[in-house]
């Protein structure tokens, strides 16, 4: 959807994001990594370009992004808007992230889902999605 907005608009292609991240998947009695698409049938666009929301068909699911979730993905995804695999622990009942972009980050985890090695996030500024899911391996429980 957004490849095609963007051959449509080329004066706004830049404002137009998707973002991808790794998650594990297990098919085949094996543990594969896939990349996804971080937010399904959704893109991105930059708070500047809202204008840009009006020439729009009202079907499209599209999420404005104010300064805050736009500097902050910049933070998490870098320039090529990908969401590497994180592998963390739990210790005590609390989760520490070891690698990856939730390291340090651990306050943004609402929900982790073991069996599908996935954390649901609260992203700050992104507001009208709700909880976002990512790929987290928790590789150690005690």
């Amino acid at each position: 959807m957004a490849e095609r907005l963007r051959s449509r608009y080329p004066d706004r292609a830049g404002s137009i994001l998707t973002f991808t991240c790794d998650r594990m998947r297990r098919y085949e009695g094996a543990w594969h990594l896939e990349e996804k698409t971080f937010l399904p049938d959704s893109f991105v666009v930059k708070e500047e370009e809202h204008t840009f929301l009006d020439e729009l068909p009202p079907q499209r699911k599209v999420i404005p992004l104010n300064r805050e979730g736009q500097t902050f993905l910049q933070e998490f995804c870098g320039s090529d808007h990908h969401i590497a695999l994180s592998k963390g622990r739990i210790r005590n009942g609390k989760t520490e992230v070891l690698s990856g972009p939730l390291c340090g980050r651990e306050h943004l985890i609402s929900r982790i889902d073991r069996h599908k090695r996935l954390a649901q996030l609260n992203v700050p500024g992104m507001e009208p999605v709700g909880k976002l899911c990512v790929g987290l391996e928790i590789v150690e429980k005690n």
